[in-house]
């Protein structure tokens, strides 16, 4: 056998360098015809028009009347929180923040996870696209000044800022958001204080959220419109928490999410 007879380091490095999966071979596939035709009718709209009639091209002119409202927006990328664990969604009752935010605004309920990786997740929600073979765009070469959300709110004079408890070099994520428009708000960057408690992945949520805050204050005060994209840690293993927040037993996974939401809450009232 081949792979007995190999050299298991040299293979290892083989196999992560050259981390791609050919798309024609391992992916199912339909006639691009029918894609075409099922794209168009999905993405049809009452206030949009499609700017050509080939099959394959869904570029729409989109018409909203009135004037742009430039509100702050923050987006809220939550770790590892799953339809399972939340109520709103038929999962256990462990964040009763999170179903009473679902039950004050627009909660949907026809979402699904575009893959089984955090980085997977970064990528759709900041590039609106689903997963590509191997490795995600996050972690690709020549990811630098894509069609993102953030150079749609900087063509519009927001601050983009990225805001991650752990080290952003995981996964190329500082890397990624600085070369795509967002600021970088990380562990290591001067104004990340406090940190009163952390695990391996980084600091609590409710440290990190105090990060945000203060970066949000920084703006509205120099009458700056920002958008914010907050990546949180503490739903991950070793699933512990800062020692007084909640009533619930350390390392377990029903507890972290508990303390999630809970954060999440304490963020929404000062917010609010």
């Amino acid at each position: 056998n081949v792979e007995l007879s190999g050299n298991g380091i040299l293979s290892l490095f083989a196999a992560y360098h050259q981390n791609e999966l050919d798309y024609n071979r391992f992916y199912l596939k339909m006639p691009l015809e029918e894609i075409g035709t099922r794209l168009r009718h999905n993405l049809s709209e009452p206030n949009a028009t499609f700017i050509s009639n080939e099959p394959l091209d869904i570029r729409r002119n989109i018409i909203n009347p009135g004037p742009e409202k430039q509100w702050n927006v923050v987006v809220i990328v939550e770790e590892s929180l799953s339809a399972s664990f939340t109520g709103c969604l038929g999962g256990k009752t462990l964040t009763p923040n999170l179903d009473r935010l679902a039950g004050e605004g627009l909660l949907l309920t026809r979402c699904f996870a575009t893959g089984s990786r955090t980085v997977r997740g970064l990528e759709a929600v900041t590039l609106s696209i689903p997963p590509t073979p191997g490795q995600s765009m996050l972690r690709r070469p020549n990811n630098s000044d894509l069609f993102s959300l953030g150079r749609l709110f900087n063509e519009r004079g927001y601050t983009n800022t990225f805001v991650y408890g752990g080290y952003g070099r995981f996964d190329n994520m500082n890397a990624f958001f600085s070369s795509n428009g967002y600021n970088i708000l990380d562990r290591s960057s001067p104004d990340a204080m406090p940190q009163n408690f952390s695990t391996a992945w980084g600091v609590c949520d409710g440290d990190m959220f105090q990060w945000a805050l203060r970066a949000a204050d920084v703006d509205h005060a120099a009458a700056r419109p920002f958008h914010q994209l907050i990546m949180t840690t503490s739903n991950h293993r070793p699933y512990t928490f800062p020692v007084g927040t909640i009533d619930a037993p350390q390392k377990r996974r029903s507890s972290a999410v508990r303390y999630s939401d809970y954060a999440l809450g304490a963020y929404i009232d000062a917010v609010a």
